[in-house]
């Protein structure tokens, strides 16, 4: 049984959750987007660069983790 996330289903499961409406053209363009990113980052060298980079990337679209690096800045 394999239990690693592949690209595409990282992909899916943002865009799922994500509370903003999408047209149907930019839902497509951002789950490709998404599934290429997860892809590089899935397929890099190490696992903890893995887990730091899946980490990162989700935290930029994150609005709680913006808010608190924007309160940070000022």
């Amino acid at each position: 049984m394999n239990n690693k996330p592949t690209a595409r289903q990282l992909a899916f499961e943002y865009l799922r959750r994500l509370s903003e409406e999408l047209s149907p053209t930019d839902y497509l363009k951002r789950f490709e987007q998404l599934e290429s990113e997860f892809s590089a980052l899935l397929h890099s060298s190490g696992s903890n660069d893995k887990t730091t980079g899946l980490c990162d990337f989700l935290s930029r679209f994150c609005t709680k983790c913006k808010i608190d690096s924007q309160s940070r800045n000022r």
